[in-house]
């Protein structure tokens, strides 16, 4: 029993002894002589053959990474690595001991070059007891703007971060990264991590988006931009890099198009020409002689008379004289084509008169129109001119009837009278 629990604790120390020690390079050279690379080939995922190192070990080696495509075990003290050309590093995690990182060019090898062999050699060595333990390894730190893009570590994608920090544990050495999003121009590069404290790397990605300006000379034009409207002109926005339609609109007028092709953040002006007016004609030959056109609410003349390139559409048209009810009506205008109308317009007077006419004894004055009712009982009555006006409650009535509600738009098409006092 004594025995065994002398074993055990010579194993124990023997263990103690192996983990309180880590690897370092004893030399790290190209072996001019050694033509093992080129009679032994493998090829890397080019099809190119690959540099060999052949690595005196002290101790199993439980994994290698860094570009090494494969492994051989020559010896029980030398391990073959097959490397891609243009390697500079190789990560050695030894069973016994702790990890060891190996940067070729602090060795004054650039980069392994293919059918070339080199001798890595390793050695022991001995820690002190109070020594801490090197974890292998220390943290990245890195800021991207926008923060939702993506970050790629070594080309393998990191789990999103919602305020755009990433940080995690990499073991010591050269490492890539890589950052991307939706409509701005990706960015790499590369950091070390060492034992010392990590400078936090701000990667912050610019627009890829050209900026486009339109313009017309003619006013009030609506711009769409690949079937879909943006606005009027003149404009000013971002689009994606690629072919974009552009079509510019207005009701009465021919459209135009133009087919453009943008590059990342190239700026570009897009002038269009006039846009030429779809036109016809309206003839209008109204009685009296003289009396005023209006086409919208613009006065353009004097009937009878032909008016021409009025644009094509549905246009108001008003003929107005004084003295006389004026004639409203909409009229549709077509490409090349003359839309007439005519007619005589009714007399005021004779309107008023008709109107008196209805009213035994009535008389008209100005206008006030008084209708004698009986036993000296007269009606008095105002004129109300053709027209649009405001009818109803407004709010500064006090309990106003609920049919009195709301205030609302009244059009008149003629004169009309209504009574001067109201009873209650």
């Amino acid at each position: 029993m004594k025995k065994l629990y002398l074993i055990l604790l010579s194993v124990f120390a023997l263990l103690n002894t192996a983990m309180a020690q880590e690897l370092k390079v004893k030399s790290f050279s190209l072996a001019i002589n050694d033509l093992t690379a080129s009679t032994d080939t493998v090829p890397d995922k080019n099809g190119d053959p690959c540099a060999l190192v052949k690595i005196l070990v002290v101790d199993s080696i439980a994994k290698l990474e860094g570009f090494v495509l494969k492994t051989k075990k020559s010896s029980p003290t030398e391990l073959w690595a097959y490397m891609s050309g243009g390697a500079k590093e190789i990560r050695i995690k030894p069973t016994h001991y702790k990890p060891l990182y190996v940067y070729f060019p602090n060795f004054g090898i650039n980069g392994v070059e293919g059918k070339r062999t080199y001798i890595l050699d390793l050695e022991a060595e001995k820690l002190s007891g109070n020594q801490p333990t090197d974890a292998g390894g220390n943290f990245y730190a890195i800021s991207v703007l926008p923060k939702t893009a993506m970050l790629w570590i070594d080309g393998v994608p990191q789990e999103t971060s919602s305020d755009g920090e990433y940080s995690a544990l990499l073991a010591y050495g050269s490492h890539t990264y890589k950052v991307e999003a939706g409509g701005y121009i990706s960015k790499s590069g590369s950091f070390a991590i060492g034992k010392g404290d990590m400078t936090p790397i701000s990667v912050s990605l610019v627009s890829a988006l050209a900026t486009l300006s339109v313009s017309c000379p003619t006013p009030a034009v609506s711009l769409y931009v690949d079937k879909k409207s943006v606005g009027f002109l003149p404009w000013n926005g971002n689009l994606k890099e690629g072919m974009h339609l552009l079509e510019v609109r207005k009701d009465g007028y021919r459209s135009q198009q133009k087919t453009i092709q943008l590059a990342q953040q190239q700026k570009l002006d897009v002038a269009f020409d006039a846009l030429s007016a779809i036109q016809g004609n309206l003839s209008v030959n109204f009685k009296p002689f003289g009396s005023d056109v209006y086409v919208d609410g613009v006065k353009v003349g004097q009937s009878p008379r032909v008016f021409n390139g009025v644009l094509v559409g549905n246009h108001n048209v008003e003929i107005r004289k004084s003295g006389y009810t004026t004639s409203r009506q909409t009229v549709t205008i077509s490409e090349g084509q003359t839309a007439s109308i005519s007619g005589s317009l009714t007399s005021s007077a004779s309107s008023s008169n008709s109107n008196t006419l209805s009213s035994s004894g009535s008389s008209l004055s100005g206008n006030a129109l008084t209708i004698p009712v009986k036993n000296g009982i007269n009606i008095e009555m105002v004129k109300v001119e053709a027209g649009s006006f405001d009818m109803g409650a407004t709010p500064e009535m006090q309990a106003p009837y609920e049919v009195e509600k709301p205030v609302h738009r009244v059009t008149l098409t003629n004169n009309y009278y209504i009574g001067k006092y109201v009873s209650v």
